[in-house]
């Protein structure tokens, strides 16, 4: 077994580092990491993120070493947050959420899905730019957002 030659991985199986949205092996990690040990800067951060519209601001924590998107929706109007005061994001690898605080979490492939057959249903023939303009068929459509789809992408997910 052979592989790497930066990072096509396999080598050996337990010579690999799982991660939320990538796989390396160890000496590629090692190469890679920050200085806390991740291989991303925002990696078990509480960031801020402030909300275009209603103003309003919501610290949500990263429980993973991956990345976090620039905006989400804000839990409040369903406006556009953004992440603000990026030197101000603070290291908790043992913060503990409280019910009802919003964390990212590496979505699984399953609610990924779900949540792009719900898309292509609500838009298929609606909004700005209706999805049956651009497909020939709904089927396509979810084939296509499959491809885009990345291992490890970020959801928002609020501790019950």
């Amino acid at each position: 077994m052979s592989n790497c030659e930066s990072c096509n991985v396999v080598l050996f199986e337990k010579t690999a580092i799982h991660l939320a949205d990538v796989d390396v092996c160890k000496k590629c990690y090692e190469e890679l990491k920050t200085e806390k040990g991740h291989l991303y800067g925002e990696a078990f951060n509480l960031m801020t993120y402030e909300c275009e519209k209603c103003l309003k601001k919501e610290v949500l924590w990263n429980s993973r070493d991956g990345v976090t998107p620039f905006i989400i929706r804000c839990r409040h109007c369903q406006g556009e947050a953004k992440h603000i005061n990026w030197s101000g994001d603070l290291y908790a690898p043992k913060h503990l959420p409280k019910r009802g605080d919003r964390v990212f979490l590496t979505m699984p492939s399953a609610i990924n899905i779900i949540l792009n057959k719900s898309m292509v249903a609500e838009r298929w023939e609606h909004g700005e730019y209706p999805m049956k303009e651009r497909f020939e068929t709904q089927e396509e459509a979810l084939e296509v957002m499959a491809g885009d789809a990345q291992k490890g992408e970020p959801l928002v997910y609020q501790i019950p």
